[in-house]
């Protein structure tokens, strides 16, 4: 018997694959962002409810993910040391979740993806890292980067998904390379860190500030490089957790990007990228840094839940003082510990699971989500990787003195907490001051083009 409850997750519907969307119900009127219009933006493409034939196939498609993603853990599982020690996801891995549809969850349909649910999707990827948090962490970032595509140009998308649906680009979002305006485009030079996933990526996403943009301002953009124009710097990766998400550094030297293959953060505050006319469906109105704060949350969740799995099991027969001591199932100190921590992950799983079926029923009835909404979902998500964090630490005393060794289990599980735990999208303290100033109805600082960071207040 399971120790840990999943949420339940929708089991019925059972319409045909690839059967077309149906749009029902007369446009909203244009949502104006906070603040108004800004940097010549048109106006933003209206949100149009979908009709129940969507939402059922997007139901029966996660259903569906969730059964094909159950069979391939046991592999996964039984490798997470071997991912450790390659320093990358194992290419074993990546063609089990290939199998199984993992990178095609969030691509749109009209690319045979299966554009599902967002809370059967961020499930999924929680039970890739209760199997190797590494591998959870790749597949779950490798499938919003495909989100993002999906908000470009027409040309982009045909490019990147040319030989099917489970087309992966890598990311590396912080700024820290050079960008020229070039006739027809950009060239951009320099590094790029943390690159999770890019040795199995024909693609790679990259941030960059445009000194001189269209409205005379800078601007940030996302480039979408092929992996035929960067170098991955193998010996970049020298890390204590997370160590199997080969998030290396990238190098371009004077790569030519041609201006379609770029992401305005401009058009993203004012919900006008060019893919939205393409991929009208809801799933790609719920913001980027939306879905992508919940879905970092994901391998922490899925991580401390094999944790707990594994204490138990192994509490229920050790004895301490080498096996020569009293029972560690009969310490009452530990007891607290154990089920704080399984209801802290049993928690925030939950909360996963509900706000996103609330998020995706707003965005489905044609409503855009609210400020509160995407701030309080970052919010969770941050919390909840912390939340995984603090349970295991707390737990971690009883694990006796051999899980001081590196091959021991709970040693990985504290090193790939660790890791998450100091990732930007944990930063729990940040983003609770975020949510909270939104509650308290104090404005946002006013958005700035050249600032990534800026959407975290505004969208």
């Amino acid at each position: 018997m399971a120790l840990l409850r999943p949420p339940d997750t929708h089991a019925e519907a059972a319409l045909a694959d690839g059967q077309e969307c149906h749009w029902s119900g007369a446009l909203p009127e244009d949502v104006v962002r906070d603040g108004g219009a800004s940097m010549n933006a048109s106006p933003p493409l209206p949100l149009a409810p979908v009709d129940e034939a969507y939402r059922e196939r997007a139901r029966t498609n996660g259903s569906r993910f969730l059964d094909a993603v159950d069979a391939i853990l046991p592999g996964i599982a039984a490798k997470r040391f071997e991912t450790e020690a390659a320093n990358q996801v194992l290419g074993t891995s990546i063609a089990a979740m290939t199998e199984a549809g993992v990178f095609r969850a969030l691509t749109p349909a009209r690319w045979g993806g299966l554009e599902m649910e967002p809370a059967a999707f961020l499930e999924g990827m929680v039970r890739v890292g209760s199997a190797c948090s590494s591998t959870g962490w790749v597949g779950g970032q490798l499938n919003v980067h495909s989100w993002q595509i999906a908000l470009m140009d027409e040309r982009m998308q045909a490019e990147f998904w040319a030989d099917g649906p489970d087309a992966r680009a890598s990311s590396a979002y912080a700024p820290s390379g050079t960008v020229e305006c070039v006739p027809g485009g950009f060239r951009l030079t320099g590094r790029w860190s943390f690159s999770s996933g890019v040795d199995h990526s024909a693609w790679a996403i990259v941030g960059g500030i445009v000194k001189d943009g269209p409205d005379g301002v800078p601007e940030a953009r996302s480039f979408v490089i092929p992996s035929r124009d960067f170098v991955i710097d193998q010996g970049s990766w020298n890390v204590a957790g997370l160590k199997g998400t080969g998030s290396k550094s990238i190098m371009l030297a004077n790569a030519f990007v041609p201006d379609y293959r770029t992401h305005r953060i401009v058009d993203e505050y004012n919900e006008t990228s060019p893919g939205h006319v393409l991929n009208p469906g809801p799933l790609y109105r719920v913001g980027r840094f939306t879905i992508f704060w919940s879905t970092m949350s994901c391998p922490a969740i899925g991580t401390l839940a094999a944790a707990l799995e594994g204490f138990v099991s192994d509490a229920r027969t050790r004895h301490g003082a080498l096996g020569t001591g009293s029972a560690v199932a009969a310490n009452p100190y530990m007891h607290l510990a154990l089920v704080k921590a399984i209801g802290a992950v049993e928690s925030v799983r939950r909360r996963l699971s509900t706000t996103w079926t609330h998020n995706f029923d707003v965005v489905c009835r044609g409503e855009p989500l609210s400020r509160t909404d995407r701030t309080r979902t970052r919010y969770e998500a941050a919390d909840a990787n912390a939340s995984c964090f603090e349970a295991f630490m707390a737990l971690h005393p009883f694990a006796g003195a051999g899980s001081v060794l590196s091959s021991h289990p709970a040693q990985l599980f504290f090193r790939d907490l660790m890791g998450m735990r100091n990732h930007g999208t944990a930063a729990r303290e940040q983003f609770a001051s975020i949510h909270a100033q939104t509650l308290l109805d104090i404005p946002p600082p006013p958005f700035d083009p050249a600032e990534l960071k800026s959407l975290l207040h505004h969208c």
